[in-house]
């Protein structure tokens, strides 16, 4: 049997699944966009650094973030940290401060 409600119709059997489909697409849609948006934490490169007394100033591109303010670049400041160490970091975070 062919259903000919229209779509998304209350009135059709199939109407709680589809309402699921929409919400979980939609969700979806959400998540990529803000995926986009924001930073990958494991994917940077560290365009310059400094130590400075006992601060190491850093800036940090993430090319996967094209929608970033200043074509992705973020400039940090990390207390009690050298040079050292942090060349051997995986993750840099701008938004939490986490390495």
């Amino acid at each position: 049997m062919t259903c000919r409600h229209s779509a998304y119709d209350p009135n059709c059997s199939s109407y709680d699944s589809s309402i699921r489909r929409l919400k979980s697409d939609y969700e979806k849609q959400i998540l990529e966009k803000i995926a986009s948006e924001s930073p990958d934490a494991e994917k940077f490169e560290i365009e310059e650094i400094e130590e400075v007394g006992r601060f190491l100033v850093m800036k940090v591109k993430y090319p996967n973030c094209s929608k970033c303010e200043y074509e992705g670049s973020k400039i940090m400041v990390f207390c009690d940290v050298t040079m050292k160490d942090a060349v051997k970091w995986r993750k840099i975070d701008p938004t939490s401060g986490i390495r």
